[in-house]
């Protein structure tokens, strides 16, 4: 408790912006608003990189990989203005960190699914626990190099070729390139649309993309309030993909267990109740969720056929 109101009030408080990013009127330069957003990104990585790194914090960790998935959309947006900027060699730095953090992540969530499933199936999961416990045990060793490797100043350098490949766009030129960007991801989701069934591993696609879109109509509302995204858009999107976050980790879980299973785990575990009702728990639960996803997914597609 006592980490969880530290983070609270010297990151949340602190280390973010106590107010909103200021939307810029007709007569505000977009490349202002930019650069403002990106200085908030970077302060928000800061913060939460200390509390992961330093503390270990679990919502740390899971805040920091959320905010770099945003600043990976936030680099494609820009190099999608301006292509001399290029978003795969300015976030590779970055991207090696989010995938070494990425285990410790995934085990975090199993190990809170694991406790809520117990607890439902009233069944003990004690020796799948104990697995999990372990595999947290080595990852910590990749997420401890990945994170004193970790040079924070790289935020700073990036903020200089921001800069420069916005200095050479017009408002207009900007303006277009970033609806060209935003209607460029949205028919991509809608070519997935047109499958009447997608394949699970579309459905992975389909969810990144999903957040990718959502973030950048986030930052095109607030770069460019004239062309009119509203609230609804980015909720629609948003509903999407935390309901295929949610039927990912039903499907990480099954990984797991299957990880259990081949690095000889307690063979009676296996033979027993337990693990039975858990592997038909998480096929129903998988499958629930994905009956969820498809009514505001074909409405989704419906509302952004036309794009923007």
């Amino acid at each position: 408790m006592e980490l969880f109101t530290f983070y609270m009030k010297n990151i949340k408080a602190t280390l973010l912006p106590k107010k909103k990013l200021r939307t810029p009127n007709p007569t505000d330069r977009f490349q202002e608003y930019l650069l403002e957003f990106y200085t908030s990104q970077c302060k928000k990585i800061e913060g939460h990189f200390s509390m992961a790194l330093h503390y270990l914090h679990h919502e740390g960790i899971h805040d920091l990989r959320v905010e770099i998935k945003r600043l990976k959309a936030f680099f494609n947006f820009i190099e999608g203005m301006n292509p001399s900027f290029k978003s795969k060699k300015n976030f590779r730095e970055i991207r090696t960190l989010f995938k070494a953090w990425g285990k410790i992540r995934d085990i975090q969530v199993q190990q809170s699914l694991a406790r809520e499933w117990e607890s439902k199936l009233h069944r003990d999961l004690s020796p799948y626990y104990n697995f999990l416990k372990q595999e947290e045990i080595e990852a910590w060793k990749p997420f401890f190099r990945a994170g004193e490797k970790f040079n924070l100043e790289l935020l700073t350098q990036k903020k200089k070729r921001i800069r420069k490949a916005l200095k050479e766009l017009s408002t207009s030129l900007a303006r277009s390139k970033a609806v060209e960007r935003l209607n460029g991801l949205i028919y991509r989701l809608i070519e997935f649309g047109e499958s009447p069934i997608l394949k699970e591993a579309e459905l992975h696609q389909v969810r990144i993309l999903l957040k990718e879109t959502r973030y950048t109509l986030e930052i095109s509302q607030g770069c460019f309030p004239d062309l009119g995204i509203q609230d609804e858009q980015i909720g629609r999107l948003r509903d999407l993909h935390q309901i295929l976050g949610k039927w990912h980790d039903a499907e990480v879980t099954l990984q797991f267990l299957e990880a259990f299973k081949s690095e000889a785990g307690d063979p009676e575990f296996f033979k027993g109740p337990a693990y039975r009702e858990l592997f038909r728990y998480i096929q129903k639960e998988k499958a629930t969720l994905r009956t969820k996803f498809e009514d505001p997914w074909k409405d989704f597609i419906l509302f952004f056929r036309g794009g923007l």
